[in-house]
């Protein structure tokens, strides 16, 4: 509230003027202005204490209006470093949470490559083993097959021992029946 304005409107140095201005206004009391050199002693103490009281309502309202605009000045000022402090947190935050996208995209992108290279030892080993075990077949197979003819002379051998000895110690296939038992067991399929 603005203080309010005492006696009249303009200050002149001429009384009479004064005292024509005052007219129809109100006092500190709510009495109408009356020039101050017609008061008695009893009416100017009082108007003299109404000034007081009013100087002192001002004084408390200032005051009180001093202290309204310091706790909302606080209370900005509080609330300005309170803003800066979250803002600071949320750039600290999202930054915080980049740097731990970053590592976990690197970290995917590691374990990517490792499996890569995984998958890649573990064809590679199994391609040796398979051409490792087609050779090592490929040698048993060899090795069985030279067994086998190994097993198919000497069984013919030993056919044909026998048959010396059923057909007597002197005969080795010497006739024409003979010679073709011979050859019947030499080309037989079981032999």
């Amino acid at each position: 509230m603005p203080p309010k304005k005492k006696g009249g409107g303009k200050k002149g140095k001429g009384k009479g003027k004064k005292g024509k201005k005052g007219k129809g206004k109100k006092g500190v009391d709510g009495k109408a202005l009356v020039p101050v050199e017609t008061m008695s002693n009893q009416e100017l103490i009082e108007y003299i204490n109404g000034l007081r009281e009013e100087l002192e309502r001002e004084r408390e309202e200032r005051n009180y209006f001093q202290l309204e605009r310091d706790k909302i000045n606080t209370f900005w000022e509080i609330t300005k470093r309170q803003l800066g402090e979250k803002k600071t947190e949320v750039r600290n935050r999202e930054r915080e949470l980049e740097n731990a996208e970053a590592k976990h995209q690197n970290e995917i992108k590691a374990y990517k490559q490792k499996v890569k290279y995984l998958l890649y030892e573990h064809q590679s080993t199994i391609a040796q083993i398979k051409a490792e075990n087609i050779v090592n077949m490929k040698t048993i197979e060899d090795r069985l097959t030279l067994t086998e003819l190994e097993f198919r002379k000497d069984k013919r051998a030993l056919k044909l021992e026998a048959a010396r000895t059923r057909n007597g110690p002197f005969s080795c296939c010497t006739g024409s029946e003979e010679e073709t038992r011979c050859t019947r067991y030499k080309s037989s399929p079981g032999t």
